[in-house]
């Protein structure tokens, strides 16, 4: 039997700091935080539950491109939280780019490689079940006989 625990975030907060060019310190490093946990259970969500879960004492592995864009997630919910495309003020105006404005949420290129990191993308074959029991017994088609109910059934 195997000791699994909860996972984790995909990504630190050390890790976000550096592409984010700064510490980030009160309220903002729990703005932070709240954004690299929910950016994981996003991914997680359109990928693999058990990345990053402790197994037996290990965490299992995460691939480097999952935690990029854990990280791509958590920036753009840090630097844009309310989602703003546009913004002005006077003669000044500010057009972010439409990836921008996903915020918290996966754009549909990388909810493409996360399914694929996944193998959720894979080709896969279903077994089906047959609902009817076939038996020798003719059932009454095409032509019952009137005196016997069974083909009428």
């Amino acid at each position: 039997m195997s000791d699994t625990q909860s996972a984790g975030r995909l990504a630190d907060l050390a890790e976000l700091e550096r592409r984010y060019g700064g510490t980030f310190t009160g309220a903002d490093r729990e703005q932070a935080e709240a954004a690299l946990d929910d950016a994981s259970a996003i991914v997680r969500a359109y990928g693999n539950p058990s990345w990053g879960a402790v197994v037996d004492g290990r965490p299992r592995p995460v691939p480097a491109a999952v935690k990029a864009i854990v990280l791509a997630v958590a920036e753009r919910r840090v630097r844009n939280p309310e989602g703003f495309v546009s913004e002005s003020a006077g003669e000044y105006s500010y057009r972010m780019p439409e990836q921008g404005a996903v915020g918290g949420s996966l754009s549909k290129g990388e909810q493409l490689l996360i399914e694929r990191l996944s193998g959720r993308s894979a080709l896969r074959s279903l077994e089906t079940v047959r609902a009817v029991a076939l038996t020798d017994r003719c059932a009454g088609y095409p032509y019952p006989d009137p005196s016997d109910q069974r083909g009428l059934v």
